[in-house]
């Protein structure tokens, strides 16, 4: 009588999956190696950027940038208030007597621009950690006021006896000279007050500086802003760290 014929039984569905991920796995494997070897000489024909060549590139771009080496990073909208009173006297130190006052104020509003200057941000004040580049940012100033003179806003008040035309046109031209004054002074005090000019500062440096160092083979470098002892700037987030 014939004996039976064995069979092997078919492979389990387990040891398939493994097979097939192990193929899997060792192509993507193939497929990274291969992509490595095609962009390996491009990765070697861009060196990477030395602290000093950083530093030098930042300051570089700097003064190409800015006009007569001052860097405009905003502008204020401003209105100046100035009063001028002038009295007239018969006889002072005498008899004293007051003949009339002309009183004058003037309302003009303004823009003021400011900014840095170039020559503030030195090369010390650059640090490199890494792809972080750190710059201490000097105080924002005032570059230029243009009062509008055209919006200019004028009340002038005649004492008795002060009927000449002299008297009114001389206190107007003094109340509009301080006009000038005013407007740096306000601008002055609010660059000292507010944390938003020194932001904007920052924000103008990052825009201004991110292309060129990505140009330069920095594919994504970060900048960190010093504004102040307690006021740090980080790309698009301030942190009063």
């Amino acid at each position: 009588m014939d004996e039976p014929t064995e069979f092997a039984p078919p492979p389990e569905p387990a040891a398939t999956d493994r097979r097939t991920r192990l193929i899997g796995c060792a192509g993507v494997l193939l497929l990274a190696v291969a992509g490595l070897f095609y962009l390996l000489p491009d990765l070697l024909r861009r060196p990477r950027l030395t602290d000093e060549q950083v530093r030098e590139l930042v300051t570089a771009t700097l003064q190409r940038e800015a006009r007569e080496a001052f860097l405009v990073t905003g502008v204020l909208e401003l209105t100046a208030n100035t009063r001028v009173t002038n009295t007239r006297r018969l006889l002072p130190g005498i008899l004293d007597m007051p003949l009339g006052t002309t009183e004058s104020t003037v309302r003009v509003p303004g823009r003021v621009s400011y900014g840095i200057a170039v020559s503030d941000v030195a090369v010390e004040t650059i640090r490199i950690h890494g792809d972080t580049v750190h710059v201490r940012l000097p105080d924002p100033r005032v570059y230029a006021i243009d009062p509008q003179l055209d919006r200019m806003e004028m009340e002038t008040e005649v004492g008795w006896l002060r009927l000449g035309d002299d008297a009114r046109a001389e206190v107007q031209q003094r109340a509009i000279a301080l006009v000038r004054e005013t407007l740096q002074a306000q601008a002055e005090q609010h660059l000292a007050d507010s944390e938003q000019p020194r932001i904007n500062t920052a924000e103008t440096l990052h825009q201004l500086l991110h292309p060129v160092l990505v140009s330069a083979g920095i594919a994504t470098p970060v900048f960190q802003f010093q504004l102040s002892e307690t006021l740090r700037y980080t790309a698009d987030r301030p942190d009063p760290r």
